[in-house]
């Protein structure tokens, strides 16, 4: 018997209903149909995107296998990496095919292994995430409107395989490792959730959610995988004291990535590393209440430089010029400093509501980060002493999906892919209660939610959108709907219209 967790209302008898509108609408054939033809066409651009990008060395190939090829040589991470929040461990896990196979076959394997982890995380989510609740509680399921939450996300999923990244790959071993959970097999679903975090940090905070699931055995898996996927290969790689060195430069890199940077500066890191399309909470939150710095002349030092040199850049400033002390080094020198002209002002982020000082808005995102969490901790633990049902463990999964990346400071829109789950989890509740009769509120606020989610798509050639927080915004309306889904189980919504 599956073992999960979630509360339930008494049972009760409900009467015969047609099958409602939504599904008249959205189960017509012709149209699912489209839906379908636009999630693999849609796939198949991304996969031949990657291809391309990937063999002529374009990002994120590139950063890949530049990276991996230095500590390949040097036995060291690159202090001028981009890729500032991987553990030593990642960059090991991508030698493989960055740097022992021939480019060809390297972007064929990372392209392929891309590929089959998002149709992997597809047929996972439809067997355990969608028909599964659906048969504890008792009424048949339609797999014709399972397409929906495909072709509201497709287009982040193709934005990955096209840039050759590793969030598909990172949300095939969560959903992977939290169905084996679902399963009662914790200790391996720990491990893949390990594995993931291995490969980039965020899946690590599922940590709290196995805790106060009292999911002790995928516990100990998470701690066993950061054993085996990243400390044991850094010590065989590095030697003992050189992996204490690189974790610890990873920990210095973390510091210089933080919110309370990026709060502090406005304009730290503009046009490296991609940053200027972050949309995390701090940075979302710096564009709206703190002001950009006057004039389009930025001076950058670079790396760890003599206080004595930055204070004689800071004295040389001229009128229009900003100076931007950015503590990771530009290339292999230990410091420099670089002048940069931002004049075109529609690719840098411009308006502001408010111009407050960095400590006030720093208190704001501190209270926002313990409102958020602090709520999902109390309803996680609270809703653990209801009866099992996987209908509310799937649903707060979601829900920690999405979570994790609520307090990261490095947020791109294409991490929207990670709230695939929200959306079918969100998507199968709003069917469920719907099929009792007519849509309450709450249904309906849901389903706009899910629908909503697709202003992200619509808005990705849209700097502005991204700037001030439209995708960050569509996570919160997904994080709601699966609270709401996870407080209406469906165990107790016998769906009595007429489903295929």
């Amino acid at each position: 018997m599956i073992e999960t967790s979630g509360w339930q209302r008494p049972p009760f008898n409900e009467p015969q209903v047609d099958a409602p509108t939504i599904t008249r609408w959205l189960g017509k054939p012709w149209l699912v149909a489209i839906a379908w033809a636009a999630v693999i066409l849609t796939l198949g651009s991304g996969v031949l995107g990657g291809l391309h990008r990937g063999m002529n060395d374009e990002p994120d190939w590139r950063a890949f296998s530049r990276e991996t090829g230095y500590v390949w040589e040097h036995r060291a991470i690159p202090p001028w990496t981009g890729m500032f929040g991987y553990l030593p461990g990642a960059f090991l896990a991508l030698m493989p095919f960055t740097v022992w196979a021939p480019r060809w076959l390297g972007v064929s394997l990372f392209v392929t292994a891309n590929t089959l982890a998002a149709v992997g995380t597809a047929w996972l989510l439809y067997r355990w995430w969608w028909v599964q609740p659906a048969r504890e509680a008792g009424r048949p399921t339609d797999g014709r409107l399972f397409v929906w939450p495909l072709f509201l996300m497709v287009a982040h999923f193709q934005h990955v395989l096209q840039g050759n990244q590793l969030t598909i790959g990172v949300l095939f071993l969560c959903v992977t490792g939290l169905t084996l959970v679902l399963q009662r097999r914790e200790l391996t679903g720990g491990v893949l959730v390990g594995l993931a975090g291995c490969l980039k940090v965020t899946p690590f905070f599922l940590l709290v959610f196995f805790a106060l699931q009292r999911r002790w055995r995928a516990v100990w898996g998470l701690m066993l995988a950061i054993l085996l996927f990243d400390v044991l290969p850094s010590c065989m790689f590095f030697g003992i004291d050189g992996a204490v060195r690189e974790h610890s430069n990873w920990i210095r890199r973390v510091e210089w990535y933080s919110n309370h940077r990026f709060i502090e500066d406005p304009w730290l890191r503009i046009g490296r590393h991609g940053h200027e399309h972050n949309c995390s909470l701090a940075v979302v939150l710096t564009r709206w209440l703190r002001a950009a710095p006057t004039g389009d002349h930025q001076v950058v030092v670079f790396g760890d430089a003599p206080a004595a040199e930055i204070e004689a850049a800071r004295a040389k400033l001229r009128s229009g010029e900003h100076l931007t002390v950015d503590p990771m080094p530009r290339d292999a020198s230990p410091w420099s400093i670089g002048r940069y002209t931002h004049s075109d002002r529609s690719k840098i982020p411009r308006f502001h509501a408010a111009n407050w000082s960095a400590p006030i808005v720093w208190g704001i995102w501190i209270v926002l980060e313990a409102l958020v969490i602090g709520g999902i901790l109390i309803a996680t633990a609270v809703s653990r002493r209801g009866p099992p049902n996987s209908a509310s463990f799937t649903a707060q999964a979601a829900l920690w999906l999405i979570l994790m990346l609520w307090p990261s400071p490095m947020v791109r829109d294409y991490y929207l892919a990670l709230a695939l789950p929200a959306c079918v989890v969100t998507w199968r509740a709003v069917l469920a209660r719907s099929s009792q009769g007519p849509m309450t509120i709450g249904t309906r606020l849901a389903a706009t939610a899910v629908f909503g989610s697709y202003v992200s798509v619509l808005c990705l050639s849209w700097d502005a959108a991204n700037w001030y927080g439209v995708h960050l915004l569509t996570l919160v309306g997904l994080g709601m709907a699966s609270v709401w889904a996870g407080c209406n189980p469906e165990s107790v919504c016998r769906n009595t219209s007429t489903a295929s």
